[in-house]
């Protein structure tokens, strides 16, 4: 009853407005003392600072007519009346300064500028104001990628611009986690189908991971909400956001799957339901738990990031895996004992019916891997060493805004056909604050760089660079030749920052990229052995022994780079995703490096608690024998899951999810089946060294 209140009150109050705090300003998960926060913090408080343009692009080959012309002039004028753009608009009429300035002979554009604020709905209307089609014959609202539009005598038209991007990223998150929720439910509802072979008990799981994920929604909106206004606000984003999701549907489902493993292996030796329960809460609660401080300690770590978006992320997920936790140490099995026995049909478990847990294929591999277990560890670490080598194709940089997403979207296309005829820097260009006595040598400087020239025009955001004076600051734009997000681009930012007088500010969107790099360069030097140290102490706790946590850990970072390796390759080569976020890499080692730890866990508990009757031998084999099912099902869980996010056009969620869930596979068939208990076994009871375990029986 308890949980139905908390999910009513959560579903009422909490989790609709769930949506309605997930930032998409890049410069929000940016430290406050980075030079492109402190610009955008200025400049935000001028009324230029609150727009956002919407460019409408006019394309023809092999050239623009004059009834082109006259086209695009009604378009903008059109506009202009609809009161939806905040200034002027800027629109190209015959022979105009804007065309002949930069020849355009195949293209022209309008420029409307729009609030920062703008809805949806607003852009959408102005899109159809400039004749493109924004819904279909019912209504509807068309697909992005119907967005583009060629008319009846070959005009191209397009939508881009910084109002164009923010409506495509604000469109997908429309539909981001619906996506997600039920790919996630099918996958979920799939596996559980073919793990118990039942048409009643996948339903409990089920009820009860949906109930985590209403709840950590939930309670993760009432912790924004409460901390928005102070230095731990919660920056809540489409990662975090889609990452939540997957993680709690993942692990609370793997909970759920060893907690009915164990139950249903008590079941067949005790009558009682009530009692078998409490013989299951004892024998894997402790695991669950060890498990969840785990990954949530690891997720935690990222509190130490500079970058707002990685000391979200670990908060966010932490709340999500505890939640989802308390969901299945509680509701569960309260659901899972209700249901008793029948829920079990056609396989119901009954005392004496002689069924043995440990029997099956992975007693069998546990069996052949004891015969010869130093050649069987030795051969598979060098397969996955190897595999690690592939790392060397990856590409760490800022993805351009084209990169960034897995299929065309015209309101990006939109975007790179402007840049074909006028230099790609004007729509955004880099915005530098200096003191008026630093100006000429800011203009020195600007002039110095190849890929950088001064602005002479308004066509950029703001005026020229002599004549706009911001909060005691005058604010010089510079063009850059190449694509704001590219290497170029980033390199020629860099090498100003370098040279400009101290106490200058340089801004934009190819510095807040900059800087976005280089933080998260700095996060991962920080976090990365912070979670190694967190996790060993952990193990060293829980196993109370120091060997078996080393040799984990080290097998979960050999997981981890295989991983990375192999999905560095296929990305680059067979993919088309040859470039990673700099980002990339910590999220990823996040997860793989603590849910590898994760099922080592559910296995060295078992192992542990079999070692202390049989020995280290044959608790290895017994261990494995009893687990290896359900962890194996609990691994293609948490692999599904992860996999259904690259389901969504965000390259960054594909990257992560296809690597997570190629991390699990990896540690699932081979690192916790093979490689671990071949090493396990090599070493004998020296694995439990220097706990009492390590005199006991080999």
């Amino acid at each position: 009853m308890v949980w139905i209140g908390v999910s009513m009150v959560s579903l009422l109050f909490a989790f609709p407005k769930f949506d309605s705090i997930l930032s998409t300003d890049l410069v929000d998960y940016l430290p406050k003392n980075a030079q492109s926060t402190q610009v955008e913090s200025i400049l935000s408080a001028e009324p230029s600072g609150q727009i956002a343009d919407l460019i409408v692009v006019y394309v023809r080959d092999p050239g623009i007519t004059e009834a082109d012309f006259d086209r695009a002039q009604a378009d903008a004028e059109r506009i202009q009346e609809s009161g939806l753009a905040v200034d002027d608009v800027v629109g190209p009429a015959p022979g105009s300064e804007t065309s002949l300035e930069y020849g355009l002979p195949q293209a022209l554009f309008v420029i409307v500028p729009m609030s920062v604020d703008a809805t949806n709905e607003q852009i959408a209307e102005v899109v159809a104001l400039a004749g493109l089609p924004t819904l279909d014959a019912d209504g509807n609202q068309l697909p992005l990628n119907d967005w583009g539009y060629t008319d009846e005598v070959g005009l191209e038209i397009y939508v881009g611009g910084p109002a164009a991007t923010a409506f495509v990223n604000s469109s997908i998150l429309g539909v981001s986690d619906s996506t997600l929720f039920v790919a996630a439910t099918i996958v979920v509802i799939l596996v559980l189908l073919l793990t118990y072979r039942s048409p009643l008990l996948w339903l409990l799981p089920f009820i009860a991971v949906i109930v985590g994920v209403i709840a950590s929604r939930g309670l993760i909106y009432l912790v924004h909400e409460a901390t928005v206004d102070s230095a731990l606000a919660l920056v809540v984003n489409e990662v975090s956001s889609s990452v939540l999701l997957v993680l709690v549907f993942g692990a609370g489902t793997d909970y759920a799957l060893l907690l009915t493993a164990r139950y249903r292996e008590e079941l067949h030796t005790e009558p009682d339901k009530y009692l078998a329960m409490q013989r299951a809460l004892r024998g894997s609660a402790g695991a669950l738990v060890a498990s969840a401080a785990t990954v949530s300690a690891a997720l935690l770590c990222l509190l130490l990031s500079l970058l707002q978006t990685n000391r979200s992320l670990g908060p966010v997920a932490a709340l999500g895996i505890l939640t989802v936790l308390l969901v299945m140490l509680t509701l569960f099995p309260a659901l899972l004992t209700l249901g008793g026995r029948p829920f079990f049909w056609p396989k119901i478990p009954r005392p004496g019916d002689g069924y043995v847990e440990s029997h099956g294929i992975y007693a069998v591999i546990g069996e052949r891997i004891s015969r010869r277990p130093r050649p069987v560890w030795i051969g598979t670490s060098l397969a996955l060493g190897a595999m690690v080598f592939g790392m060397f194709a990856m590409n760490l940089q800022s993805l351009t805004t084209e990169q960034g997403y897995r299929e065309s979207i015209p309101a990006i296309v939109g975007t790179d056909v402007l840049g074909d005829y006028i230099p790609p820097g004007t729509i955004s260009p880099v915005q530098i604050l200096a003191a008026p006595e630093q100006v000429s040598a800011v203009e020195d400087a600007v002039n110095s760089i190849d890929e950088l020239s001064l602005s002479t025009d308004d066509t950029s955001q703001g005026d020229s660079s002599q004549s706009t004076t911001v909060d005691g600051y005058v604010l010089i734009n510079a063009i850059g030749s190449e694509d704001p997000l590219s290497p170029p681009a980033l390199d020629a930012v860099s090498q100003l920052r370098e040279q400009v007088p101290d106490g200058v500010l340089v801004g934009g969107s190819t510095a807040i990229n900059l800087d976005l790099a280089e933080t998260n360069n700095r996060d991962r030097v920080v976090v990365i052995p912070a979670v190694l140290i967190v996790i060993l102490i952990i193990l060293m706790i829980l196993l109370r022994a120091l060997v078996a946590p080393v040799l984990l850990l080290l097998v979960g970072l050999l997981s981890f780079g295989a991983a990375l390796g192999i999905s560095a390759l296929l990305f680059r080569y067979v993919l088309d995703a040859p470039y990673q976020d700099p980002g990339y890499p910590l999220i990823v080692f996040i997860f793989l490096v603590a849910l590898a730890v994760d099922y080592n866990i559910f296995l060295m508990h078992r192992v542990q608690e079999e070692t202390v009757k049989l020995g280290t031998r044959k608790g290895i084999l017994e261990g494995l024998g009893t687990t290896g099912g359900v962890i194996t099902s609990a691994g293609l869980v948490l692999a599904a899951t992860f996999g259904v996010l690259g389901l969504l056009p965000i390259t960054l969620l594909f990257q992560i999810g296809f690597t997570v869930a190629l991390g699990v596979l990896l540690d699932t068939f081979i690192v916790r089946t093979i490689l671990f208990p071949a090493i396990a076994m090599d070493i004998g009871r020296g694995l439990w060294w220097p706990s009492a375990l390590a005199k006991g029986k080999p």
